[in-house]
């Protein structure tokens, strides 16, 4: 866990130290697009050679399901209320422009 946030460290130091708008940044860009891609196809293979998953794969995928919908749902209730409260303060205020 230590070296995971030694890496992370250096990678926010190193960013910094980067200016924007150069090339640098739009390498660092596709080369973090690229690890990602290789490691979701690690796990692919991590996932697809582990026969307790594999036997377990309808409830997981269900749970996993489920999670993420509620998430969601939760997340668009919590939005709209959010802007409905905060459309009614500007109203209140006379700060509603149309």
């Amino acid at each position: 866990m230590i070296g995971v946030l030694i890496f992370f460290a250096l990678g926010i130091g190193l960013g910094f130290l980067l200016k924007p708008g150069n090339g640098k940044i739009k390498f660092s860009s596709r080369v973090s697009i690229y690890a990602i891609y290789l490691l979701l196809f690690i796990l692919g293979i991590s996932v697809g050679t582990n026969p307790d998953i594999l036997s377990n794969l309808d409830a997981i995928g269900l749970k996993a399901f489920a999670i993420s919908g509620l998430s969601l749902l939760g997340t668009l209730i919590a939005t709209l209320f959010y802007d409905r409260f905060t459309l009614k303060l500007k109203i209140k205020k006379g700060d509603f422009q149309k």
